[in-house]
């Protein structure tokens, strides 16, 4: 919902940590730097220690900033880099909740972790496809999508990607939540997968809109 904000404005915050961090790696070593953190996260959480957890979180998400702006910054995008960039992005996004069940485990925490996770399954399907077709039609968000005509600028991810309810802005926020109010996961995954629901049905819509 706050993505087509929230890129410019990281862009602007991470631009300055970008040009050094380019002498040092390169996207993708950031990406495999970020993804570790994101063990880490995990490692904190099955550990209990969930202060630490949400450090390593924190990190994991800026540094999965940082690996686009320094792409970009340095004409080092490829196409591989967005995939692995993505995948290690939803491997994280699918061990963090399982961590944190395990680490206080409940039979109606367990159903609330499996509720979220098809609710993934089914929003990242309709994103993947949708960016198939988009790609397919060899269609732009400034011909074609409605919703892109708010910002009129240059696409800043390797997706095509419809506005929703939960985005990558949302999700790094609850996720910080989920880690923070450990005691109440089921309400938080619950609420969630309504939100990703309803986010994959707005894709559903507009798919039927634009084809």
């Amino acid at each position: 919902m706050f993505d087509h904000f929230f890129r410019h404005v990281k862009e602007y915050f991470l631009h300055p940590f970008a040009n050094f961090l380019g002498k040092l790696f390169t996207p993708n070593q950031i990406t495999t730097i970020s993804f570790f953190f994101g063990i880490l996260t995990c490692r904190s959480v099955l550990q209990h220690d969930y202060q630490t957890a949400l450090i390593h979180w924190t990190v994991n998400r800026v540094l999965d900033g940082m690996d686009g702006v320094v792409a970009r910054l340095t004409n080092q995008q490829t196409e591989f880099g967005g995939f692995y960039d993505i995948v290690t992005d939803f491997i994280v996004y699918s061990i963090v909740p399982i961590a944190l069940v395990k680490a206080e485990p409940s039979e109606d925490a367990w159903f609330a972790l499996a509720t979220m996770l098809a609710s993934f399954f089914v929003n990242g399907s309709s994103l993947f496809l949708i960016a198939g077709m988009v790609e397919k039609r060899n269609l732009t968000s400034h011909k074609k999508d409605d919703d892109a005509k708010d910002t009129g600028r240059k696409e800043l991810t390797s997706l095509h990607m419809p506005r929703g309810i939960v985005e990558g802005t949302e999700t790094m926020f609850v996720y910080g939540f989920f880690i923070y109010c450990h005691d109440d996961l089921v309400t938080w995954f619950i609420g969630f997968s309504v939100a990703v629901w309803i986010t994959a049905f707005l894709r559903f819509f507009w798919v039927w809109r634009h084809f």
